[in-house]
């Protein structure tokens, strides 16, 4: 990735900013958004760290299967990345950004739906309503 002028010191993922002043205004608006990208992406992975572990648990409590199958599901989701970027990056290559987004979000889309018609309900049959059992002060 270089600058509009030559410079390739915009290839250190974004953080070091080319020296020509004319590009300076877009440049400071790409890091801006740079960094609200990142941190949405560390709130994203956060979250999806905690509860992936907690639904896993609550699909394998009793059957002793827990950390085989966490094991499983790190392991699925470090491959995915991998394949992710070698992939995506393989079309926007030959096609363009746009195609590798497309792709992207129809991987995506996909999976929400195998979520959503068959990753069964975890929460406690005992409790049909969030705030029975809850703890009360």
């Amino acid at each position: 990735m270089e600058c509009a002028n030559g410079d390739a010191s915009a290839a250190l993922g974004g953080c070091a900013p080319c020296p020509s002043p004319p590009h300076r205004k877009r440049e400071q608006c790409s890091i801006i958004a740079l960094v609200a990208i990142q941190i949405l992406d560390g709130v994203g992975a956060g979250i999806f760290g905690g509860v992936s572990v907690l639904v896993i648990a609550d699909l394998t409590q009793g059957s002793g299967r827990f950390n085989f199958t966490l094991g499983a599901i790190s392991t699925a989701v470090g491959i995915g990345a991998s394949l992710s970027q070698v992939i995506a990056g393989s079309i926007v290559h030959h096609s363009g950004f746009n195609a590798g987004f497309l792709f992207l979000a129809a991987v995506a889309a996909v999976a929400l739906c195998i979520l959503y018609f068959f990753m069964p309900e975890t929460r406690d049959k005992q409790f049909p309503n969030p705030t029975q059992g809850a703890a009360t002060p």
